[in-house]
């Protein structure tokens, strides 16, 4: 029995035994005067004691108040008697230990210095010292902390314990890993390539593996991680703020009792007369006071989005993180030896991590991956809610390179900020959040308190009458309101705060990889699984499944924001596992979508704000990155994909617009799937073309499908008029919307878009009308004009987007002509008589719609007739047969037309033999052409253009009102400049576009301008983009402002053109450099200049939108390859997966692509937040992209500069050519 208890059994027999009290206390304390006399020692120092004095009070360690124990813990400090190099070290320690942790001892502050002492000190002392390392943690650090780790109560005592912890587990296994390392160095080759081709870890391998304390130390940190939670109740719910307050009054009552029952010396003597003490103790009334003001300033009500800060389930979840990435990304330990291995201690041991990180999120019920040489896989969730939350958000960051090396993605909560804003889990809409779960809150409320109030009024009309028994009977609950949470508290809010531990950069590991195709064991059917070489990202996606189908609306929402961003990340989740769980989640999210199983938002009991629709939305945005995984999926997946798009197709634009985008994409890479679902998805475009928002992409959507005629080969006439109606029903709605007042200083973008879409609809009954046979157009012209005349604004007397559409029609009715004509061998030759003295005279007429330019020669008869519309014009060359013709031989003989004709018939004449040709030698003059008559050559003719005019024009003698009648146009200058210039406003658009390569480690515009080559990708990527055209002479195509006369610019260049656009691609890497532009100016110049610039990004980092400095950076599309160029192009071709063989899936090129706008430049395009698109359905897609992005932009600059909602309207060249005809008409 210690003196203590002595004194307090004394004390409580009454005053005559408080004598004894003081003088037993004083003999206590001169023990150590008395021992220095009996055992001498040579020290000097006032502070010293003898250590049999210390021995004793180590004995009586559970009465000792703080000043008696600080001289213990002194001693041992001053002594170095925890320390390696004192003997009996590791003993010294437990005795500190077993004195004032595991005995009764309340002594705080000497419990935090010993475990300074232990945590800090010494074992920062032995951390460089293996064998006293290893020696204390067997013996010391695990076995102390397994006994009183999970139950204390310090904080600060378990983040310094679990530190040490991980940086034993780490050193521990680094060691190991270098002992392997060395082992293999001294092996065989034959040996080490047999060790890494087997599916399974060698006897060696395991064995290094397993021993050591790794295993006891991840198995602590877990049973940390199941420490219930400090503000979580049982139910899982958030605590409230009456919880807070209790469990704060409880907290600081237990501390109060606490201090009252402190048996300690220093406690007695306050009681009684204190003897004389050393002055060199600390005071205890200031220990007490720093103690006592923790509690009173403890705020009673956590904070928002501080939920469960302090839970010990975080520290322990953060402590194998960082133990996963201190082995997956430490690089020190690889530079010791060269030897490089596919299974070490160090690969396999983060594994084992991983698994517990995905145990203590998600716990699965049967772990299929596990096999007979893992160890277990924790199978119970961390306690804290929080906790799970972090591991979630460090596994949303990993991602993997083009070697399948895994690294972690900083800084991705901006990219989830528009998913997140859905489901109101970002600081800006969270309050929105709030107060619609007020409301909801409020109105579900009413109608039960209006039913119990009418309840309450029947009771009282029929007590008289029936019993009260049946009166409660009849009484109806108050509903249940699903959801309804009064203390609405999420525990993730964006952005916010990463806590786990990361690499400082987003290098990749140099021993964790997500997948190898090259590995032996892939290559025989019969093999194992594979296990200890690669994550195992199959069950990660697994646990991603088990949550979707969960209950929790947590790690749900988290889940759904954060999927689509590492789901681009297409080569993490390579591998057969990995795949068969990928299909798993697409069924997953398709079928909550399209409500399967029922309307998952019940399932997740999610708040009464958040509806089934902003789930869906959110949900489409993985499934949209989900088409690129097509390669995986069985047929009736991919079916069910695209299903469930089309069903997506409501009204609401959050939901509607993802939808939208995604059947885009399914038109470039789910064909087959999207021609099965055409006619649904058709249909429920025709209700949803409501507004702006969602019309430009279902504009976009018809004009990628216009582009693709196999889709629609079969379509009927019905079919093809449901078409047109969309657009033309937009363009209703547009120009009723147009008939209001223009307000330009509200939005200017919103006006942008809306003079963009109009273009779009438009243009998309263009694309249309080609796609129809040419015996179908004239059926389909009066619904076509009908509907587009119902339409017709009110706002001014001609609609001119009308007009130039009839007149389109009307060219395009009856043939598929080039809308501006080509000038041909045949038309220079004819039109160039040597004989004429003067040029071919021209005469032009207003006739409707068109003005008719006629261009004759006056000798010999040949002429032009060009028709001049605002689409178009066409242009005939002929020889009036009323001209004779004057043979070889002849005076003034037609040397121009022989030759022309036997030039354009040169290929006839040469099949026939040369015999096409014969000529009559009986001339008296000479050789004449055979068949010609004498007539022909005794008259000369003179023709004017107003002579074939007349003949085709004049209706004489049939004039009247009814007749169509030219009128002249005078030969006057400024009717002649006005005719020029709508003869030189071009019928076709022309684009400029720059395409730019960003080489590995580039991103300034000196080094992108500098490039002159790419990567076989990037080739094979421009190939595809258009048409290769030579540049020096080029007439025909436009270039763009490239030289044509010298190769200053490059000897060719891509270009691509259609019937309404010519487009040229100012490539930079096609450009040679010049020694005296070291800015590389020539390129700028050109580059500089474009609206839209095609960025293919090797560079391993995001593109900056400034990174070309210019005026004119207004839309980029940045093409970013999965895996870079560095080897040969991989076919188009790929091999579907099968059942019984398996090597790599997936076979085929895959690229992220993105765009970026400039403020002001409204959402366009398919691609959403980014999608992953295939090499083959690449360049189509980017090239349609960067169209019409640049008609956007030039749209956007024309309204940025204008003055008022007049000049603010975007005039086509077309419409410019109808405006021109029309000031003609009234000159």
């Amino acid at each position: 029995m210690g003196y203590r208890n002595w004194l307090n059994r004394k004390s409580s027999e009454g005053a005559k035994s408080s004598i004894l009290l003081p003088l037993f206390e004083a003999v206590i304390h001169q023990l150590p005067k008395s021992i220095a006399h009996l055992h001498p020692s040579t020290s000097t120092s006032p502070a010293y004691f003898h250590p049999r004095y210390i021995d004793l009070l180590l004995k009586l360690g559970s009465h000792l108040d703080e000043e008696d124990a600080g001289i213990v813990i002194d001693y041992y400090q001053r002594e170095c008697l925890c320390l390696p190099f004192t003997s009996g070290w590791t003993e010294n320690i437990w005795k500190l230990v077993r004195a004032f942790f595991l005995s009764l001892s309340p002594l705080e502050v000497a419990r935090k210095r010993v475990a300074k002492l232990l945590f800090t000190d010494i074992a920062g002392f032995a951390q460089d010292m293996p064998e006293y390392r290893v020696e204390l943690v067997d013996k010391v650090l695990v076995p102390f902390l397994q006994e009183y780790l999970v139950t204390t109560q310090d904080d600060g005592f378990q983040k310094d314990a679990l530190a040490v912890l991980v940086n034993a587990a780490v050193a521990e296994t680094l060691e190991r890993d270098e002992e392997r390392r060395e082992i293999r160095a001294q092996s065989a080759a034959s040996a080490n390539a047999e060790e890494d081709a087997s599916p399974e870890a060698s006897r060696e391998v395991t064995e290094a593996t397993f021993a050591g304390s790794f295993n006891a130390i991840r198995a602590l940190i877990a049973e940390v991680a199941h420490i219930p939670c400090k503000e979580e109740s049982a139910g899982g719910i958030p605590m409230s703020a009456s919880m807070a307050e209790s469990g704060s009054a409880n907290s600081l009552s237990r501390s109060v009792s606490g201090k009252a029952k402190e048996p300690s010396l220093r406690t007695l003597k306050g009681t009684i007369s204190p003897p004389v003490r050393s002055t060199q103790l600390p005071s205890i009334s200031s220990i007490s006071g720093a103690g006592a003001t923790t509690d009173e300033q403890a705020s009673p009500v956590p904070a928002i989005h501080q939920h469960h800060a302090d839970c010990r389930s975080i520290q322990a979840v953060l402590s194998l993180i960082s133990i996963f990435t201190k082995l997956c990304f430490t690089p020190s330990f690889h530079n010791t030896t060269n030897t490089k291995a596919v299974r070490m201690p160090a690969s396999f041991r983060s594994i084992i991590i991983f698994r517990d990180l995905l145990g203590l999120l998600y716990p699965m019920t049967d772990d299929r991956t596990r096999h007979t040489n893992t160890p277990a896989q924790v199978k119970m969730a961390a306690r804290c809610p929080r906790a799970r939350i972090i591991i979630l958000e460090w596994l949303m960051r990993l991602r993997a390179d083009n070697h399948h090396r895994i690294f972690v993605r900083r800084n991705i909560d901006d990219a989830a900020l528009p998913f997140a804003a859905m489901l109101r889990r970002t600081k800006d809409t969270e309050a929105e959040g709030r107060a619609a779960e007020a409301d909801e809150s409020r109105r579900r409320s009413r109608p039960s308190q209006q039913a119990r109030a009418q309840e309450e009024d029947r009771g009282r009309a029929s007590r008289s009458q029936e019993s009260s028994t049946r009166s409660r009977s009849r009484s109806k609950a108050a509903p249940i309101v699903r959801g309804v949470d009064h203390t609405y508290n999420p525990l993730w809010i964006l952005p916010q705060e990463e806590l786990f531990e990361v690499p400082r950069s987003e290098q990749p590991s140099e021993i964790m990889t997500t997948y190898n195709p090259s590995h032996p064991a892939l290559q025989d059917p019969t093999a194992k699984p594979i296990d200890g070489v690669w994550l195992p990202v199959s069950q990660y996606v697994r646990v991603l499944n088990g949550i979707l189908r969960g209950h929790d609306w947590e790690l749900v929402s988290y889940v759904l924001c954060f999927l689509p961003l590492q789901l681009r990340n297409k080569l993490f989740f390579h591998g057969r596992r990995a795949v068969t769980e990928v299909r798993a989640l697409v069924r997953v999210l398709a079928e909550g979508v399209l409500g399967v199983d029922g309307s998952w938002e019940k399932r997740y009991n999610v708040p009464t704000f958040i509806k089934r629709v902003d789930i869906n939305a959110i949900a489409y945005q993985s499934l949209s990155i989900l088409i690129a995984y097509r390669g995986t999926m069985a047929r009736d997946e991919c079916d069910q994909l695209v299903q469930a798009f089309a069903d997506g197709l409501q009204g609401r634009k959050d939901l509607a617009k993802p939808c939208l985008q995604a059947l885009t994409l399914c038109i470039f890479e789910l064909e087959q799937y999207v021609g099965r679902h055409l006619l649904t998805i058709i249909d429920r475009m025709e209700r949803i073309v409501t507004t702006t928002a969602l019309a430009i992409h279902i504009l976009e959507f018809l004009i990628a499908l216009g582009h693709n005629g196999s889709l629609y080969r079969n379509f009927t006439d019905e079919q093809y008029r449901r078409v047109f109606h969309i657009a033309i029903d937009y363009i209703t709605i547009h120009n009723a919307r147009s008939d209001e007042p223009i307000d330009l200083s509200k939005s200017r973008e919103d006006y942008t878009l809306s003079q963009h879409v109009i273009g779009l609809a438009y243009y998309s009954i263009y694309i249309w009308f080609l796609a129809l046979k040419l015996p179908q157009r004239p059926n389909l012209v009066p619904e076509i004009t009908r509907k587009l005349l119902q339409g017709r604004s009110k706002r001014v007397m001609v609609d001119e987007m009308a007009e130039v559409c009839f007149d389109w029609l009307s060219r395009y009715t009856y043939g598929n002509a080039d809308p501006r004509p080509a000038t041909s061998f045949l038309s220079e030759a004819v039109m160039k008589d040597s004989r004429e003295s003067e040029v071919p005279k021209s005469v032009s007429w207003l006739l409707g719609g068109a003005i008719l330019t006629i261009t004759a020669h006056a000798r010999s008869g040949w002429a032009t007739i060009t028709s001049t519309r605002p689409t178009g014009s066409t242009s005939v060359v002929l020889k009036l047969e009323n001209v004779p013709l004057l043979e070889l031989g002849e005076t003034n003989a037609d040397l121009i037309s022989l030759p022309a004709f036997l030039m354009a018939n040169r290929e006839v004449i040469a099949k026939a033999g040369g015999s096409a040709v014969s000529f009559d030698a009986s001339s008296l003059h000479g050789f004449i052409w055979s068949g010609a008559t004498p007539s022909q050559r005794r008259k000369d003719v003179v023709i004017h253009p107003s002579y074939l005019g007349l003949q085709l024009l004049s209706s004489y003698p049939n004039q009247s009102l009814e007749t169509p009648r030219g009128r002249l146009v005078p030969p006057e200058e400024k009717f002649q400049r006005a005719l020029r210039g709508i003869q030189n406003t071009p019928v076709i658009d022309t684009v400029k576009i720059a395409v730019l390569y960003v080489a590995p480690g580039q991103t300034t515009e000196t080094e992108i301008l500098g490039n002159i080559d790419g990567s076989p990708l990037y080739l094979d990527f421009l190939s595809g983009i258009g048409r290769l055209i030579k540049l020096k002479g080029q007439v025909d195509v436009f270039v763009g402002g490239l030289n044509r006369d010298t190769d200053s610019d490059g000897e060719y260049a891509y270009a691509w053109w259609d019937d309404f656009d010519q487009v040229i691609f100012h490539t930079p890497t096609m450009m040679p450099n010049h020694p005296d532009q070291p800015g590389y100016d020539g390129k700028k110049r050109l580059v500089g200049n474009d609206f839209v610039k095609i960025v293919y990004n090797e560079s391993g980092k995001d593109f900056a939108f400034d990174t070309i400095r210019t005026a004119w950076n207004f839309v980029n599309v940045v093409v970013t390859p999965l895996t870079l160029g560095e080897g040969t192009i991989i076919p188009e071709v790929y091999t579907p997966p099968s059942e019984d063989g398996w090597t790599d899936w997936d076979r085929e090129e895959w690229f992220k692509v993105d765009i970026q706008r400039a403020p002001g430049i409204p959402e366009f395009g398919p691609l959403g937040e980014g999608k992953l698109v295939s090499r083959h359905a690449l360049p189509i897609l980017v090239r349609q992209l960067a169209h019409l992005g640049n008609d956007l932009a030039a749209r956007f600059m024309h309204i940025r500069d204008a003055s008022d909602a007049e000049s603010a309207e975007y005039i086509s060249s077309w419409r410019s050519r109808l405006r021109a005809m029309s000031r003609l008409r009234e000159m």
